[in-house]
């Protein structure tokens, strides 16, 4: 991703997308029935919450949008990967319930 104010890190593997800027990481998944992002999400403040325990999407939708934003246009010059990935499984995450490939 391009250099501008904070570093950002981003990740993508279907059906989880996940962007760090600063203090703030983003967790989404794919909604199985519409294929589009926004199912879960799933915000934290790292500098308060380092182990991921409090989701704070619903406390701050400004900086679920601004987050999202950044990503989206990343995943716009990303082409999908041409080798399988692995089956995802399960786990709870902040009691929800989260598909993720590894």
């Amino acid at each position: 991703m391009a250099a501008t104010g904070a570093a950002r890190y981003a990740w993508r593997a279907l059906p989880l997308f996940s962007i760090r800027q600063g203090d703030w990481k983003l967790w989404e998944s794919v909604d199985d029935e519409t294929g589009r992002y926004g199912r879960y999400k799933l915000l934290f403040n790292l500098k308060s919450d380092l182990n991921e325990t409090t989701n704070l999407a619903g406390k701050y939708p400004q900086k679920v949008r601004e987050l999202e934003a950044l990503v989206h246009r990343w995943t716009k010059m990303m082409v999908d990967p041409k080798w399988p990935t692995r089956t995802p499984r399960t786990f709870q995450v902040c009691g929800t319930p989260f598909m993720l490939p590894i």
